[in-house]
């Protein structure tokens, strides 16, 4: 409805979209987007905030015919979430999660994760940093297999940074449904611009959203991430105290690929370019 008020105006209308399930959605989803390529005929441009919402998008409207680009509606700002690396080891893996505690995010699918690579009973650290409550039955749960939870609260990206900086891996384990997967995913990149290991499903955009320090694994299955996070937590203690130069020329490589990645300025380029096309061809 906004965009058809805003196209009323008779001035050049570019939408921001985040819509990643628009074609494969149930019925009476699609119901609800009736109409919608009508609209999209009408429109001088559009935004994406990643690749999948484009090509669902692309799915049921020509995208050839109007000016686009991918570019996410706010990403996180360097200022905030600067590159500390990886902390000093303490012998425990101390893996983050950051975001909210509903069940599609993945959190309870994550604590699977940690009991069936067996790192209970003092091998690991879940800190999670919500403004969500965490779930009794969870709590209960992790206490039942010997896993440690330090919970937050964040007030902020400056909180966030700082958390990120003291977890040895995030965990990004968001699942997928049929009308629901991830859109970008900040938690993604803000943990990369931190310089932190981060473990990805394969929800929605996530896969579009890695470099080096980025590993992306199957939705809901508990078994490879159970793999990955017992192989994680051994190579750290193997790595414990060693430190060399081949490290600091791989953590400078890492950080010049994360900032040319989510890059702001790369970012306002896109945005600009796009809107100035959009005008250029809607006098046309």
């Amino acid at each position: 409805m906004q965009v058809r008020s805003a196209i009323s105006t008779g001035l050049p209308v570019v939408p921001h979209a985040a819509e990643n399930v628009i074609s494969d959605a149930p019925w009476w989803l699609k119901f609800r987007r009736a109409g919608l390529p009508r609209q999209l005929h009408r429109i001088a441009g559009l935004a994406f905030w990643g690749w999948t919402s484009r090509n669902a998008v692309g799915k049921v409207f020509d995208m050839s015919s109007i000016p686009h680009a991918v570019v996410p509606a706010c990403p996180p700002s360097p200022e905030d979430f600067s590159w500390r690396g990886r902390p000093a080891p303490t012998g425990v893996l101390r893996i983050g999660y950051v975001g909210r505690t509903v069940p599609h995010k993945g959190l309870p699918f994550l604590v699977s994760a940690i009991r069936r690579a067996s790192l209970g009973s003092g091998k690991s650290i879940l800190r999670i940093m919500s403004c969500e409550p965490i779930s009794q039955a969870l709590l209960d749960d992790c206490r039942r297999a010997g896993i440690s939870i330090n919970a937050y609260r964040s007030a902020g990206a400056s909180d966030v940074a700082n958390f990120m900086g003291k977890c040895d891996v995030i965990a990004v384990p968001s699942g997928s449904t049929i009308t629901w997967s991830e859109q970008w995913g900040r938690v993604a990149a803000e943990a990369q611009m931190v310089g932190i290991p981060v473990f990805l499903s394969a929800s929605g955009e996530l896969p579009n959203l890695t470099t080096s320090l980025a590993t992306v694994l199957p939705t809901n299955d508990v078994d490879s991430w159970a793999h990955e996070l017992r192989n994680f937590a051994a190579k750290s203690l193997i790595d414990m105290g060693s430190c060399t130069s081949g490290d600091f020329g791989l953590a400078f490589a890492q950080q010049e690929q994360v900032l040319a990645k989510f890059s702001l300025a790369g970012y306002a380029e896109t945005v600009i370019g796009l809107w100035e096309r959009a005008v250029k061809e809607s006098r046309s």
